[in-house]
């Protein structure tokens, strides 16, 4: 990254032996030139995180050895010229965070045979997912959240990112019996959860959340691992699984007087929650004329998701983590706890890092860490969302703080993936490593020299830089000391080497 600005000039494109043009994170304004199409050299084109806008020219697809494509995060329109689709060469294709729309073509599989990676998330692509995207067999990345896609998952795919409007029941993806990972959440996926799941041998992760299924969950396979699984917000579910803590299912002798019984309770409730609504409705009504002829504010204004995380609750944390279970316990420091959790209100998966406050000191690091985080902005710094600190249901003291969750991990177990069955890589490319180490460096010359009071990092490590979905790297600011110097240092705890 450099600190260019400006249009891309147009000249590039007479540099016809230029192999790598990339000006990635810099305030570069304009459109791509079409004259880049002049570029037979070129193999590696990288122009992501800029201010360009505009169409995506066509003459790029005539550079026929280009190997890695990335303009994401950008303010580019209109839809992806055909012409890219026909660039056989290339692994890496992201265009991602950007304003493209149109569909993708059915024979995208076919004519981009050599794709690792294809990412199109963030964008508003409609129509249905191409189907040929099987014949791409050396595709191990496919991410297409954020989009406005329909209709139903194909039926030979193992693995597509959450957040698009799928729907109809769950795909049959029993011919993929290699599968590693497979992740459907946040969808419209209804109906059961099929059985040939358990007979899934190398299946490692399996994530159904946020859906509509129903009925009874398998017990074998994957299903015996709570930590392997995720079907939280499917609230038709049951079973007798024990490391799942779901409601027992309903006998089929007695299911009709069930369901009898149900809907009697269930027009009581309705009744009910009419009732209470209205006059919830007209105190609030009455309550905000008052306040707001005492102290009007008309320049303040709550985003609603910060709204939302303020006045979270112990219920809600408690909810989120099915009871802080050792299931959704992902990490342990000799002061905290931190549980995986999915909080309803706000449709999001977090981190809640919960204080031992039987441990001396640890209110107290709790107060410093508050402190020192408040006025800390930075992305790649980990996000904290909100705090808490009140009481329990048994009335004791509870501490915690909410962070967003980083669904890839930490660094460290990144950088040590085995090999799989067919001795293919699952380690990060080059291209990765890269913008990870930059990513680092930009959160560290934020804490050193941006901040009020400068702050040094003393236990930076692999273990504490967090990935997320885009494999973006954002480290762990925790461990703090306050001093009376100038400076605020993130310090290893006292009983670490």
């Amino acid at each position: 990254m450099n600190e260019l600005i400006g249009r891309i000039p147009v000249e590039l494109g007479s540099l016809s032996r230029l192999r790598t043009l990339y000006v990635a994170r810099n305030n570069l304004t304009g459109s791509i030139p079409a004259s880049f199409g002049n570029l037979s050299s070129l193999t590696h084109f990288s122009v992501r995180a800029n201010e360009l806008e505009g169409n995506i020219p066509e003459e790029l697809g005539h550079i026929r050895n280009l190997y890695f494509f990335y303009i994401s995060s950008n303010k580019l329109s209109g839809t992806i010229p055909p012409t890219l689709y026909n660039l056989s060469s290339t692994h890496v294709f992201c265009v991602t965070q950007n304003q493209l729309s149109g569909s993708l073509p059915p024979d995208l599989g076919v004519t981009l045979p050599n794709l690792v990676v294809f990412f199109g998330g963030g964008n508003r692509f409609t129509g249905p997912v191409p189907i040929s995207l099987s014949n791409a067999s050396r595709l191990e990345r496919l991410g297409l959240s954020g989009n406005r896609f329909a209709g139903s998952i194909p039926t030979n795919l193992g693995r597509l990112r959450e957040g698009n409007f799928f729907q109809g029941a769950s795909p049959s993806l029993s011919a993929l019996k290699g599968m590693l990972r497979m992740d459907v959440s946040h969808n419209n996926f209804s109906g059961q959860i099929l059985d040939y799941l358990e007979k899934l041998r190398h299946l490692q992760y399996l994530n159904l959340s946020s859906n509509d299924f129903e009925g009874k969950v398998p017990q074998e396979g994957i299903f015996k691992s709570a930590s392997a699984i995720s079907i939280i917000g499917n609230k038709k579910l049951c079973g007798r699984s024990p490391v799942l803590l779901l409601p027992k299912c309903p006998s089929e002798d007695g299911k009709k007087q069930s369901q009898h019984f149900l809907e009697k309770q269930m027009i009581a409730i309705l009744i009910d929650s009419v009732i209470c609504a209205v006059l919830l409705l007209f105190l609030l009504y009455n309550y905000c004329i008052r306040k707001s002829k005492k102290h009007p504010h008309p320049h303040s204004i709550t985003h609603p998701l910060e709204e939302q995380l303020t006045k979270i609750s112990y219920g809600d944390l408690c909810k989120a983590t099915d009871g802080f279970s050792s299931a959704n316990l992902i990490g342990v420091g000799s002061y905290e706890s931190v549980y995986k959790g999915y909080l309803d209100h706000i449709m999001k998966i977090v981190a809640v890092k919960v204080l031992n406050l039987q441990r001396q000191g640890a209110s107290k690091s709790f107060i410093v860490e508050c402190k020192a985080l408040k006025n800390i902005r930075h992305r790649n710094l980990l996000k904290v969302l909100t705090v808490y600190s009140s009481i329990d249901f048994k009335g004791d003291d509870f501490k915690a703080l909410v962070f967003a969750y980083m669904a890839n991990g930490n660094l460290e177990q990144a950088l040590h993936k085995c090999m799989d069955e067919q001795h293919q890589s699952k380690n990060l490319t080059l291209i990765q490593r890269l913008n990870i180490t930059v990513d680092v460096a930009f959160a560290l010359n934020y804490l050193h020299t941006c901040c009020e009071k400068p702050i040094v990092h003393c236990d930076l490590k692999p273990s504490n830089i967090l990935l997320d979905d885009d494999i973006n790297a954002h480290v762990i600011c925790i461990w703090v000391q306050l001093l009376s110097r100038p400076s605020i240092y993130f310090r290893r705890k006292p009983d670490e080497s």
